[in-house]
C-alpha cells in the first residue's frame, strides 16, 4: 500500500460535509476543498472544519481546475 496522500474535492455541503472529517482522518488523507453555491454555508462549513480559504469555493469548474486534487466527491 502506498503513502500517498489523497487530495478530494467535495461538491454539496448539505450531507457532503459529513465526509469531510472522514477524509481529514484517514491516514492517507490529504487536503480537502469544499464547493457549494451558498456563500453562507460556504464560510460555515470551511470554518466549521478549518478548510483554508485557498480550497473553497462557489464555482464547482473552479474547484475541478485546482491540479492538486485527486478525486471530486459530487454529493449534490
Amino acid at each position: 500500500m502506498t503513502n500517498k496522500r489523497i487530495n478530494v474535492g467535495i461538491a454539496g455541503l448539505g450531507f457532503g460535509k459529513e465526509f469531510i472529517p472522514i477524509y481529514q482522518n484517514h491516514p492517507n488523507g490529504g487536503k480537502v476543498a469544499i464547493c457549494t453555491r451558498n456563500p453562507e454555508t460556504l464560510k460555515n462549513v470551511g470554518d466549521q472544519f478549518d478548510i483554508p480559504e485557498s480550497l473553497r469555493y462557489t464555482d464547482y469548474y473552479e474547484m475541478i481546475k485546482n491540479e492538486e486534487l485527486d478525486a471530486i466527491h459530487i454529493v449534490t
